[in-house]
């Protein structure tokens, strides 16, 4: 069973503009798939108790 990616969370992290090597990771050794993952399951608490 797979991780449900927010859909949300998904377009931003697509739009980001740090630069990804051709193994899909950055400098700091993240990848999108781990920036969607980590997005995705912090959302329901960033949507539940930060109020703007």
């Amino acid at each position: 069973m797979g991780l449900i990616i927010d859909e949300d969370v998904r377009a931003p992290v697509a739009r980001l503009a740090q630069p990804f090597g051709a193994e899909g990771f950055d400098e700091y050794s993240t990848s999108r798939a781990h920036l969607e993952r980590f997005c995705s399951l912090v959302a329901p608490l960033y949507r539940s108790f930060v109020r703007v």
